[in-house]
């Protein structure tokens, strides 16, 4: 995984510290492995937080920044299940965030990886069912990013930046080395928490891991 330094970063996502600065403060500046407590200067960067970034921006053009970031941020291990899988293939491979609402007509936020392509109506059809099956949710309505397209912008900015990410975000799809950052275990004691709180603490742990692995 790349590490990058803070003025690679901010060249690639083309804001400055004072730009990131207001998005942290309105709880808009979210990097990898659901880093919300971003600070480019002294947190150590990997290439993937720039992918955050980007993914953000993209959530930006059909959602309000704050809730872009919070997906980003909640889902995290989501979208970087997505950009492995992205990674490993040719075909496309999409990330659906789906507005779902259960029984009691509250709604909720699902976000899931898919290789079915949003323009055919079955293919919809089938995700929707696939989300009542499993989690008892109905969706109401969605938005699809094809994640390739979010890698292919972030090296063609990183390019233009003269700052080198031809190499993989993530370790390869399927490796051990994956599943134990996606999990946030490397042989720690999992301690019973609510999911928002498990989900905080994975991602954490995979930053804490990243640290051990690639020092800086």
């Amino acid at each position: 995984m790349r590490r990058i330094s803070a003025k690679e970063f901010y060249r690639v996502c083309g804001r400055d510290d004072g730009q990131i600065r207001m998005h942290r403060l309105r709880n808009q500046a979210i990097g990898a492995f659901g880093c919300a407590a971003f600070f480019p200067k002294t947190t150590g960067l990997i290439a993937l937080d720039l992918v955050a970034f980007k993914l953000t921006d993209v959530l930006t053009e059909k959602l309000r920044r704050t809730h872009a970031a919070i997906i980003v941020r909640d889902a995290w291990q989501a979208w970087t299940a997505v950009v492995a899988v992205a990674e490993a293939t040719t075909d496309p491979v999409f990330l659906y965030v789906l507005d779902c609402e259960n029984l009691r007509g509250e709604r909720t936020t699902i976000t899931t990886g898919s290789t079915l392509d949003s323009r055919s109506d079955r293919n919809l059809m089938q995700i929707a069912e696939d989300v009542r099956r499993n989690t008892g949710l109905t969706p109401k309505s969605y938005v699809v990013i094809e994640m390739q397209s979010v890698l292919a912008d972030v090296r063609r900015a990183a390019k233009q930046a003269k700052v080198d990410l031809s190499g993989p975000f993530l370790p390869p799809y399927g490796s051990p080395e994956l599943a134990e950052l996606l999990s946030g275990e490397d042989g720690a004691v999992v301690v019973t928490a609510d999911a928002a709180e498990r989900v905080k603490r994975a991602g954490l742990a995979a930053r804490e891991m990243i640290e051990k692995r690639e020092p800086r």
